[in-house]
């Protein structure tokens, strides 16, 4: 028997049958009134069973004897609100013998009000809230922060012992530019909207034309390869012949396409297809019940490939969370040890083992791209001010020398503690040499860190560690990617490497230059520190004018290179700026240095990677120093 409840007479609540509730009470002009509790299957016209115990008096009925247990007593029944009945406030009431209030009529169709209005009716104190005046917004809602205010911590991330960038001004907060603009889709690719991956059957199945694969897959390995050489093309493009149907090889294949449409303009309406896909084949992965698609090294490499897309936009939270993925899973799967391993906080099941590598070239793509995921960690934890993940001794080897898709010899490579323990010569690649250098540049930002927490830190003996580290890969480490003679210098890999060489350089003296000055040290050595960062700021400009004569493929890899060199103009710059500042001496050097860094930067990077008003503001004080001076000083050229 299915049970009703009167919510609404005076009596308490009994349960009832289901026909009790359809009879009405006969009279012409009324209305039927809720019905009262019966026992005996009465005819509903709202009068109790003479059987019932008690006596009823006019237009109030006692309530019935039941076992049915109660559920509220009058009192509390009469605070309760009366839904879904209509309400009750808009009957007309007739005065009983108890002093209740029992309805005579109920007006068809009462309107049910809201709750907050029932509420209000309850109890008048409620009514003396003013109301929201912004009733639709979220007050914790990620969406109403907007991206600057939200990135600003990203671009204004140096503490106040960075001495070059106190010389300039911090009020950086006016920037309004998005970092998500509307992406303008060309006719060609209308097709290709992300909208159509909302079925999960369909999620896997991508609507971006085959035929365009190729194209975005070579576009991708012309560009991006040079400077991101962590995947096979030779193993990835058999893969895609053999089990093509691999969620995780999709997702890789969608990523990849996606930063091939990046690097090409004519492919760029497929960008925004390609990236979705990607991400929705991702999600794919790790929903998987088994967990099988996560012990695939595609999708750890889909996880970079987004990772280094997102930084570009740059949408700094999404990028972060991405990669934070990717050095997670890289953990779990003990690619940051020589030999793969569970962690030891880590619990066996949680620790997945990918199947052994088949070939040389393998056990190597592996290898990259852990180190890959390692100068990424490094990237974020500088821009963030946070520690990086993978933080202690890494026992990974370097990378061969050897190109990925030709290798077929075993090279006893380093690790990074024993490159600087040793006095073999070893060829490094541009990529090592990379990676060796952000090993340089770890030690140098823990170095200016513990410095500023721990006032018992000895700072000249981190310091002068650091710079032979430096001086040592200058004069024999990489010094072959250093020299400008040298074949291998001519990679754009290593361009990028002397570069930011040059920009840890000023870095490690800016900090000596604050302490010596903090200290009242002998003015020798803030000479020395200064003549040092002179000498590093000039490097990059030299390394600009160097990218200024590439053309073709040389000038596009160059310019999507340019998350990796952007911090190290900013530091150049900022250093000008301080000598401009404090140097009387070669003032037009420095001017026409800002002149050209200023015009590349405009050039190469794209203003959402800027901090707000710096380039304005570098601008002003040129045009400054200029009238005081009162010399005319010819424009450097900065075209690309």
């Amino acid at each position: 028997m299915s049970f009703f409840y009167n919510m609404n007479s005076t009596t308490d609540y009994v349960p009832m049958d289901e026909d009790q509730m359809t009879s009405e009470p006969s009279g012409s002009g009324s209305t039927a009134r809720p019905p009262t509790a019966q026992t005996d299957g009465g005819n509903g016209n709202g009068n109790g069973n003479a059987n019932a115990t008690g006596s009823s008096t006019p237009g109030h009925e006692r309530p019935a004897e039941t076992t049915t247990k109660r559920l509220a007593c009058n009192p509390c029944r009469d605070r309760k609100f009366a839904y879904p009945w209509p309400d009750m406030s808009t009957m007309p009431m007739a005065p009983a013998q108890n002093s209740e209030m029992v309805p005579i009529s109920v007006p068809e169709q009462a309107p049910l009000r809201p709750a907050s209005q029932m509420a209000m009716a309850q109890d008048p104190q409620i009514s003396q809230i003013p109301p929201d005046p912004h009733p639709h917004t979220s007050r914790g809602s990620i969406s109403s922060t907007t991206m600057p205010e939200a990135t600003s911590d990203w671009y204004n991330h140096e503490q106040h012992h960075d001495l070059f960038e106190s010389a300039m001004s911090t009020d950086f907060s006016s920037g309004t530019q998005s970092v998500n603009e509307t992406f303008d889709v060309d006719p060609v690719f209308q097709g290709l909207s992300p909208s159509s991956y909302s079925e999960v059957g369909s999620q896997a199945s991508s609507t971006i034309p085959a035929a365009l694969f190729p194209r975005l897959h070579a576009s991708f390995f012309e560009v991006f390869y040079p400077i991101l050489p962590f995947i096979n093309p030779v193993r990835f493009q058999a893969e895609l012949v053999q089990c093509s149907d691999s969620i995780p090889l999709q997702a890789l294949s969608h990523a990849i396409a996606a930063l091939g449409a990046l690097a090409s303009g004519e492919l760029s309406g497929a960008l925004e297809a390609c990236y979705n896909q990607a991400r929705t084949l991702l999600e794919l992965c790790e929903r998987q019940e088994n967990g099988a698609a996560l012990v695939d090294i595609n999708t750890l490499q889909t996880y970079v490939l987004l990772a280094v897309y997102e930084f570009r936009q740059p949408n700094f939270a999404r990028a972060w969370m991405t990669l934070g993925r990717a050095m997670r899973l890289a953990k779990i799967m003990g690619l940051d040890k020589k030999n793969p391993q569970p962690a030891a906080s880590l619990d066996q099941e949680l620790f997945i083992t990918l199947p052994p590598p088949t070939d040389i070239a393998q056990t190597e793509e592996r290898r990259r791209t852990f180190w890959q995921i390692y100068i990424l960690d490094t990237y974020a934890a500088m821009r963030t001010k946070s520690p990086p993940v993978f933080d202690g001794q890494v026992t990974v080897t370097l990378p061969c020398p050897c190109d990925l898709s030709s290798i077929t010899e075993v090279n006893n490579m380093p690790s990074l503690q024993q490159v600087f323990d040793t006095s073999k010569n070893v060829p490094f690649s541009p990529f090592a040499g990379a990676i060796i250098v952000v090993y340089i540049y770890r030690r140098c930002f823990d170095h200016a860190l513990t410095w500023f927490q721990e006032s018992s830190y000895s700072f000249w003996d981190t310091h002068y560690t650091i710079d032979k580290a430096i001086l040592q890969c200058r004069n024999s480490i990489i010094a072959h990617l250093l020299n400008t003679s040298s074949p291998a210098s001519k990679d754009i890999l290593a361009l990028i490497l002397r570069m930011n060489l040059a920009g840890l350089e000023i870095k490690l003296h800016e900090l000596a230059i604050t302490k010596a000055e903090k200290d009242k040290l002998p003015t020798a050595l803030i000479t020395e520190a200064v003549l040092r960062c002179q000498s590093a700021a000039m490097e990059i400009v030299e390394g600009i004018r160097i990218g200024q004569r590439l053309t073709g493929v040389e000038l596009e890899i160059f310019r999507h290179a340019n998350l990796f060199y952007a911090k190290s103009m900013t530091k150049a710059i900022q250093a000008f700026m301080w000598m401009l500042n404090h140097l009387k001496n070669n003032a037009p050097t420095h001017i026409n240095a800002l002149r050209l860094l200023v015009g590349s930067m405009k050039e190469l990077i794209d203003a959402k990677h800027l901090r707000p008003g710096l380039l304005e503001q570098v601008d002003a004080k040129v045009a400054e120093a200029e009238r005081s001076k009162k010399r005319p000083f010819l424009p450097s050229t900065h075209s690309f």
